[in-house]
């Protein structure tokens, strides 16, 4: 079983994951640049159909931020976490990093490998802010009420995609503090 770590919310609906502005904080940069080395240096697991995107939206190209999910067969994690790491300044658990620290060689596990997001969901909901989360309630709730008018006139699912992934965006640049290395 893989565990997974940064993956984030994805829609307004998706209040299960992180933000990764919830997860902004100090590391060492020379630990900080072995993390996002390692996280680079993964094995291809699994591919998705399109990009992801920065959750900062700090302008970076999707194709830069991947499709794939990489390992290193006892963790798994979204090809664009070194982005967040290096550029945003997340924290990532202890765990995970006491294990890059410790050395051991990666391995490639096999395509079917279980992954479960218990360990990331439970660390994670230690670090949301409630300010997001309270934040994150009322855009769900505008979101809904503009779905419910406007769903007489549009198909449901454009409907839904423009407010629940675009309510999203506009909440997630609301809390993105300043790109690192800007004053």
């Amino acid at each position: 079983m893989l565990n997974a770590i940064g993956f984030w919310i994805t829609n307004l609906r998706d209040d299960a994951l992180p933000s990764p502005q919830e997860l902004v904080g100090d590391m060492p940069a020379s630990l900080r640049e072995q993390l996002a080395s390692y996280l680079t240096a993964g094995h291809r697991f699994r591919q998705f159909r399109g990009y992801s995107w920065c959750r900062f939206d700090c302008g970076i190209q999707y194709s830069q931020m991947g499709s794939w999910d990489l390992t290193d067969g006892t963790w798994v994690w979204p090809e664009g976490l070194p982005h967040y790491v290096r550029e945003h300044g997340i924290v990532l658990p202890s765990e995970f990093v006491a294990h890059v620290l410790a050395g051991a060689a990666p391995r490639q596990p096999s395509p079917s490998e279980e992954i479960s997001a218990d360990f990331w969901r439970q660390w994670s909901a230690t670090r949301r802010s409630s300010e997001f989360l309270k934040a994150l309630r009322t855009a769900q709730d505008s979101a809904e009420v503009w779905i419910s008018a406007a769903k007489a006139e549009l198909p449901l699912a454009v409907v839904e995609a423009q407010a629940l992934h675009g309510g999203l965006r506009d909440l997630l640049r609301e809390f993105s503090p300043a790109p690192r290395g800007s004053s």
